[in-house]
């Protein structure tokens, strides 16, 4: 017993005879009559009595029917099913970041992702930017977001999204701000607000003063907390170093002010990253789609930043 044959049982019963699920099936009548009776020697009974007024239905045909449903009905299900996995309209799909960046870009991308695929579930978790790769590896995440420099190994593949800038950032109104040309040694000597020495971010600081040959100013206050690092130097005169896309509306709104001095203005490439040789589902694209129309939709430097940062 096969689907096939339980298809065209119900057509027959349905349609009265084999002109017309002939039709429906779009098979030729000697085919339908070949399936009846191979079907009716397996079972060993009669499914059809040939009478004037078509195809009748014995008690053994009837019998079938409810069953005969409920498989054509599972396997149209599961065809579906599978058609939706295909698209990518089902399924699931992990995602792990960095915490800053993950709140920059993943809600609008899984918002937009839900309203075109509203079947798919999504799992984020929020890490710190040096531990993404051993989280990608050791829960199995589907892919990574983050800083690519000093993240990915040969381990992993990437995909490059956009280049970030870190600048120096200060309150708005801040006395370096009114310097017409700020020295090296001018940050120095004030407080800082920094992430502990494993993050990327740190490091980049430590660099910073390094290039510069000056001996690196002691962190007053560790922090990994963007947010919370922004409500500490916008009340204080003390400094930060942060993502230029993180502080773009804090700017704007006149709460914040970038200092501008040759060689703070340094760029970090941001992207989607993977275990080499790992196949994305057609769930994972669609996330990925998404995550990329969000990063052209806001017009991300897809280039480092040569010039600086304006105050």
């Amino acid at each position: 017993m096969d689907v096939r044959q339980l298809k065209v049982l119900l057509a027959v019963i349905e349609s009265g005879g084999l002109a017309h699920a002939s039709a429906k099936l779009n098979l030729s009548q000697p085919s339908l009559t070949k399936i009846i009776k191979r079907f009716e020697d397996e079972l060993e009974v009669k499914l059809f009595v040939r009478q004037a007024r078509g195809m009748v239905p014995t008690e053994y045909a009837m019998a079938l029917v409810p069953y005969a449903r409920g498989a054509v009905a599972n396997l149209m299900q599961a065809t579906n099913e599978i058609q939706a996995l295909q698209k990518g309209a089902k399924g699931h799909v992990s995602i792990v970041s960095s915490a800053a960046i993950g709140r920059q870009i993943l809600p609008a991308a899984i918002v937009n992702l839900m309203r075109s695929h509203p079947e798919i579930q999504v799992r984020v978790s929020l890490e710190p930017s040096e531990t993404l790769v051993e989280n990608l590896e050791r829960t199995r995440f589907d892919i990574g977001l983050g800083v690519l420099e000093g993240t990915v190994d040969q381990e992993t593949s990437h995909r490059l999204l956009f280049y970030d800038s870190i600048i120096i950032a200060c309150k708005a109104g801040h006395p370096l701000t009114q310097v017409e040309r700020v020295q090296a040694a001018d940050l120095a000597s004030y407080k800082w607000v920094a992430a502990d020495g494993r993050s990327i971010t740190r490091n980049r600081f430590d660099y910073l003063f390094q290039s510069w040959r000056l001996a690196t100013p002691a962190i007053s206050i560790e922090c990994r907390s963007t947010a919370i690092a922004k409500e500490i130097i916008s009340a204080t005169e003390y400094l930060c170093l942060l993502s230029a896309s993180n502080t773009q509306k804090d700017i704007a709104e006149g709460r914040l002010s970038t200092i501008s001095i040759e060689g703070a203005n340094l760029n970090r490439p941001v992207g989607l990253f993977w275990k080499r040789g790992r196949l994305h589902t057609p769930a994972v694209n669609s996330l990925i789609e998404e995550i990329v129309r969000v990063c052209e939709t806001r017009k991300y430097a897809k280039r480092p930043l040569i010039r600086g940062v304006k105050k």
